[in-house]
C-alpha cells in the first residue's frame, strides 16, 4: 500500500483547527446570548475531589473559573485564577493572527508562527508553577487563592479582605513571612 506524503503543514492543520474552534465559540456564544439568554451555564462551581480529599487544589483547579472569567471579559481574573488558560488564548491569538497576515500577503510577509514542541514544555510549565505556588498561598495564609469573578455589590472581594487581615495580623511578624 502506497501512502502518499501530505502537502499539509503542522501549521496549516492548525490553521484549519483553529478557525473550526473560532466557529464553534461563535456559536456557543450567539446560542447563549440571543437565543436562549436565560440559560445559565455556569451557576455554582463543583468542589473539586483532589481539594475535597486531601486539603489541597489539583493542578487543574481554577480552570472553570478562569473560562467563566474570560468568557466575562475579565482578562486579569482569567490569568491568576489558571494561567495556563490565559497563555493559550495568547498563543491561539498570536498564532491564528500571524498565520492570516502571512496567508493574506501570499507568503510575502513572512510572520506566521510556526509549530514548536517548546510551546508544551512552556504550558507544562506554566502548569506545574501554578500547582505549586497556588498550594504553597494556600498552605501560608489559609485563603483560597482564586480571585472572585464577580464583586460583592457594596463590599470588597472576599479574597482582598482576607488579604488584608492577614497582611495587618501578627502572625506576619511572628512567622517572618513578609518581613
Amino acid at each position: 500500500m502506497n501512502k502518499q506524503k501530505s502537502n499539509y503543514t503542522t501549521e496549516d492543520r492548525l490553521f484549519v483547527a483553529g478557525w473550526i474552534i473560532l466557529a464553534v465559540c461563535v456559536a456557543l456564544l450567539l446560542l447563549k446570548n440571543c437565543i436562549y439568554p436565560e440559560l445559565v451555564i455556569i451557576e455554582k462551581m463543583r468542589p473539586c475531589y483532589l481539594y475535597t480529599l486531601l486539603d489541597f487544589y489539583c493542578p487543574g483547579c481554577g480552570g472553570s473559573r478562569s473560562v467563566a472569567a474570560l468568557v466575562h471579559g475579565k482578562f486579569i481574573v482569567c490569568a491568576v485564577n489558571f494561567p495556563l488558560v490565559a497563555y493559550s488564548v495568547l498563543m491561539y491569538l498570536w498564532f491564528m493572527i500571524s498565520q492570516t497576515v502571512q496567508r493574506i500577503s501570499n507568503n510575502h510577509c513572512k510572520v506566521g508562527l510556526r509549530w514548536r514542541m517548546a510551546y508544551l514544555w512552556i504550558a507544562l510549565g506554566i502548569l506545574l508553577a501554578h500547582f505549586v505556588l497556588k498550594n504553597l498561598f494556600y498552605l501560608v495564609t489559609g485563603i483560597p487563592p482564586f480571585l472572585p469573578l464577580y464583586e460583592v455589590v457594596g463590599k470588597e472581594a472576599p479574597l482582598l479582605v482576607h488579604l488584608h487581615h492577614f497582611i495587618q495580623s501578627d502572625a506576619i511578624h511572628l512567622s517572618g513571612c513578609f518581613v
